[in-house]
């Protein structure tokens, strides 16, 4: 009985200055009154006659924050959704700030969806979303057909670790040869694949030579040949 009176009396006595939520055996508390650490208003996704995805978010105010990361999915899921490796850096002022982005990995035809994650300088941070829009790339009414282009198209992420997606198209049926070296011009990866319509492709590279052997940090430079057409681009391992 006297436990049960103390217990009682703690509560009222923390009452005044905590609010008690949770669910279960999941207890949270928090301090009423605390600042948000960001006030949106608005998150939006609209597609451009580029066939781009154009992200925007407005905010009123910003305390604490590191910046902001964009994940975006093909399903509603955001377990399946993929982090777009860049940092929004956040502004952190008491007045309204407009943030865009324009996502140009888009490559093929669906609903796209996007989440916002807020975070913070300690590391914690909040999803937002998600919000969609959908995408035509074959002509449909509302999108330009994109002609394709015989070459590397992005690498992402960049820089990568331990592996990074290396897209690529083609505007006709070929065979295609993609070659990695690093910054003393040494081969250290390569594929080799034919293709039997045009298209856009993607090669998961993870990160390890022809054994098998992790590759150090550092500048590689990727070069793509598909019959007389080259294009090359840079990656950054690092680790």
């Amino acid at each position: 009985m006297r436990t049960v009176v103390i217990v009682m009396l703690l509560l009222l006595v923390c009452g005044s200055a905590y609010a008690l939520t949770g669910f279960g055996e999941s207890v949270s508390f928090e301090i009423n009154g605390q600042t948000l650490p960001v006030e949106l208003t608005s998150f939006t996704a609209t597609i451009s006659i580029y066939g781009t995805v154009r992200v925007t978010w407005v905010t009123l105010s910003e305390t604490n924050l590191q910046g902001y990361y964009l994940y975006r999915g093909l399903g509603g899921k955001l377990e399946d959704a993929e982090k777009i490796p860049s940092l929004i850096n956040a502004t952190n002022t008491s007045s309204q700030h407009n943030y865009e982005y324009t996502d140009a990995e888009i490559y093929q035809s669906g609903t796209y969806y996007y989440w916002l994650y807020s975070m913070e300088i300690n590391g914690s941070g909040t999803y937002h979303g998600p919000v969609s829009v959908y995408v035509t790339l074959d002509g449909g009414q509302g999108t330009p057909d994109i002609p394709l282009a015989t070459g590397l198209k992005s690498i992402y992420p960049n820089p990568f670790n331990p592996s990074a997606t290396i897209a690529y198209e083609l505007k006709s049926p070929a065979a295609v040869k993609i070659d990695v070296f690093n910054a003393r011009g040494q081969l250290v990866s390569s594929m080799e694949r034919e293709h039997s319509t045009a298209g856009t492709y993607n090669w998961l590279f993870d990160g390890t030579d022809h054994s098998g052997r992790e590759l150090s940090s550092g500048v590689y430079q990727v070069i793509m040949r598909s019959g007389k057409e080259v294009s090359v681009r840079k990656m950054v391992l690092m680790k």
